[in-house]
């Protein structure tokens, strides 16, 4: 491939949320994440509206489509992995602005470095690989105890120290498929570790997560059409630790959205976080000239238990949820250059939580969906002429949480898009340039309690996140990218992009919310290896 760019588009991808800025995944478009075992199940985690996303849309190539790339069934691997490829990059961040959530770091910065590879290892077997390493630093820090401060679960535990934190993460992933004649058998691994800590800090926060995944799956070939079914397990253990070394501080175990206690920590004070998760997929797909197509179902459970390390035989809080939902992909060349891509997922949440020193049952309750589809067309490079691509994304959410303890609730609905447009020519043999340029829009008309009718703790924490998403936003990019061929089987590339997230109006509806916007950018350098250099 003469063409190798990198490109700001948008990161409202069907199967994940919307994120500004930095998240371990954005370096990978969405096809080379489907197939990992580490996918969270039954949770729809928060994110901020972005128009910008993954530097590596245009150097993997064309979007591809199949039981592994979009099902995410390894046994379809040693089908759909027909060429050899290698990627190493590194990467630098940065994510800052007043425009954020309670529990958002003031400012983030990354460093990363990554590398997967790809092959067919003989005539019935193929295999994928692919090892990530960072370190993010937060100053000013967030309030937030755990790795992710907002899941749909209403169990989240912060603090008082906003002090600087580090943290650094670990991941290792693969999946290999056999093909078998009709049948196909294959497996998919993954381990993520992190461990954050705060720099320098009187009050000290320590925490430290692992999350094993596993993906076995068997498919068969009916004809023209081909019929799989895969399940995944995946584990988290999560420990937070809060130690008062030097200063004071304070914990508060937000438990939904009544008013709680802050508890004074004195010496340590710890909490333990057990999760389970299990899914099932059953999937069709079938190629008809040149066209190919996948459609599938799945459903889903999780289970997380919440207790406190430093008690003998601790209470238990539960969250529980289930999912249900259904995609579809497809793909057909147009003409000679031309390649038409379509995208889209269904998904629906239903959860409870239940506070086990509550006798009352059930505290929270959340029902939540998701329906989205991405669009793309592309035209390939050659040789000495244009090449460009347009991509469109559109989502709906709904999201409808209820406290039953307090006896308040919110319903919120959005609709979300993002534009891109990139354009990119050789200028030279060997060396091409590629610019683009991306604009979205997220318009949302939701039903919050009233702040003032609240205490503290409520005000703090989760009215001025719910006024961010009852409030309009419109996020834009742009990013800007050179590749130079260095042989037939190696190109080197430098890709810039940055982002910004400006709200809608100059206060959001319960006048809670942050002013001001949210910027995010970085600049990635990497290497690719691949016989032929294909587009």
């Amino acid at each position: 491939m003469r063409l190798a760019a990198i490109v700001v588009f948008v990161t409202a991808t069907p199967a994940a949320a919307q994120s500004l800025g930095l998240v371990p995944e954005r370096d990978l478009p969405e096809w080379l994440t489907r197939w990992s075992a580490l996918t969270p199940t039954a949770d729809f985690a928060r994110r901020l509206p972005s128009a910008a996303g993954s530097p590596m849309e245009t150097v993997m190539g064309r979007p591809r489509i199949g039981m592994f790339w979009t099902a995410g069934n390894p046994a379809a691997a040693a089908r759909e992995i027909l060429d050899v490829r290698a990627d190493y990059l590194a990467a630098l961040g940065r994510q800052r602005g007043a425009y954020r959530r309670p529990l958002d770091p003031g400012a983030t910065s990354l460093t990363r470095v990554s590398a997967q590879s790809w092959a067919p290892l003989g005539p019935h077997f193929a295999a994928i690989g692919r090892v990530v390493a960072d370190q993010e630093r937060w100053e000013p820090g967030s309030m937030a105890d755990q790795t992710e401060p907002y899941p749909t679960s209403p169990f989240v535990t912060t603090d008082s120290a906003t002090t600087a934190t580090r943290r650094t993460r670990v991941r290792i992933e693969g999946a290999a498929g056999w093909q078998l004649g009709r049948w196909a058998v294959g497996a998919t691994l993954g381990y993520d570790t992190r461990e954050n800590q705060t720099v320098e800090a009187g009050f000290v926060r320590r925490t430290r997560q692992t999350s094993p995944g596993l993906v076995v799956g068997v498919d068969r070939r009916v004809g023209r059409l081909e019929i799989g079914l895969h399940g995944q397990v995946r584990g988290r253990a999560e420990t937070i630790g809060l130690t008062e070394r030097a200063a004071s501080g304070q914990v508060v175990d937000l438990e939904g959205w009544r008013d709680v206690q802050p508890l004074s920590v004195r010496e340590f004070y710890g909490r333990r976080i057990d999760e389970t998760a299990r899914s099932g997929t059953v999937s069709i797909g079938g190629t008809g000239g040149r066209t190919h197509w996948v459609g599938f179902v799945h459903g889903g459970s999780v289970v997380e238990g919440r207790t406190q390390q430093e008690k003998d035989d601790p209470a238990r809080d539960l969250w529980s949820a289930t999912t249900l939902g259904a995609g579809f992909g497809f793909q057909r060349p147009v003409g000679v250059r031309g390649v038409v891509t379509i995208d889209a997922r269904f998904d629906r949440l239903t959860g409870t939580g239940d506070r086990a020193q509550d006798s009352a049952g059930t505290i929270f309750k959340a029902t939540e969906q998701r329906i989205a589809g991405r669009a793309e067309g592309r035209l390939l490079a050659r040789p000495g002429q244009w090449s460009g691509r347009v991509a469109v994304v559109a989502r709906h959410d709904q999201r409808r949480q209820d406290d039953v303890t307090a006896g308040i609730g919110a319903n919120i609905r959005a609709i979300s898009w993002s534009a891109a447009i990139e354009v990119g020519h050789s200028l030279s043999e060997r060396l091409t340039a590629a610019f683009s340029v991306s604009l979205g829009g997220y318009g949302p008309t939701s039903t919050i309690p009233d702040p003032l009718r609240r205490g503290p703790i409520y005000r703090r924490f989760i009215a001025p996140e719910l006024d961010i998403a009852a409030r309009g936003a419109h996020p834009y990019g742009a990013g800007l990218s050179v590749t130079w061929r260095a042989s037939d089987r190696t190109q080197i590339w430098l890709a810039g992009q940055s982002e910004r997230l400006q709200p809608a109006g100059s206060q959001g509806p319960s006048g809670f919310g942050p002013s001001g916007s949210r910027a995010a950018g970085s600049l990635v350098f990497g290497v690719s290896v691949h016989p032929g250099l294909q587009p």
